[in-house]
């Protein structure tokens, strides 16, 4: 099932990322325009930054835009034929717990 609320968030999160590296490009070309090239590599180098931070920001959101709570149930199983295992349950009973090579405890 898809989280809505996480969609609409990937979409702000989209819209101010591509308002800022809109802006930052402006600021590029401007400085370019007027001041030449080597004025306008700081603001392309941000909004660089900029597109791998959104990157990684919308990677992150859209792993978390699955609802874990809608998971489906975990199946209910049981061995039925546990007790009718072909072993000498005398031979286990007299038998220390340190003993055993390992002891298992269901606590369901």
């Amino acid at each position: 099932m898809i989280n809505h609320h996480a969609t609409s968030m990937r979409t702000i999160i989209a819209a101010v990322f591509a308002g800022l590296i809109a802006l930052t490009l402006a600021v590029a070309g401007f400085s370019w325009s007027m001041f030449g090239a080597s004025a306008a590599y700081g603001a392309l180098i941000a909004s660089g930054l900029l597109v791998v931070g959104w990157i990684v920001l919308d990677q992150i959101t859209a792993s978390r835009q699955h609802d874990h709570r809608a998971l489906p149930e975990r199946p209910e199983f049981y061995d039925h034929d546990l007790l009718n295992q072909p072993m000498h349950l005398e031979e286990l009973g007299g038998r220390s717990l340190q003993s055993l090579t390992y002891v298992v405890f269901d606590t369901e």
